[in-house]
């Protein structure tokens, strides 16, 4: 399993939803979907803090970090976590 897939399984467990119930790919907007909103970005930055032990700051705050699930994945290798 690549490690974008595995961060789309992440990121979908967190959000509740199997991968089978949302066949979002990983360039589809998870904002434009309903997944995500400006409340649960915030819980998402906090999760994805924890389990993979980055800090994000406030210019990596921005709707397009968190537009889709390749945007997040690139924030997270810019942060140097390339082993999801």
């Amino acid at each position: 399993m690549t490690s974008i897939a595995r961060l789309k399984i992440e990121i979908l467990s967190f959000l509740d939803v199997t991968p089978q119930e949302i066949g979002i790919g990983i360039h589809e907007s998870l904002l434009e979907s309903g997944l995500l909103d400006s409340m649960n970005i915030i819980e998402l930055v906090a999760h994805l803090q924890s389990v993979y032990g980055v800090e994000f700051s406030t210019e990596d705050m921005t709707h397009r970090n968190f537009e889709t699930i390749d945007a997040i994945g690139k924030l997270l290798a810019k942060k140097g976590i390339d082993q999801i």
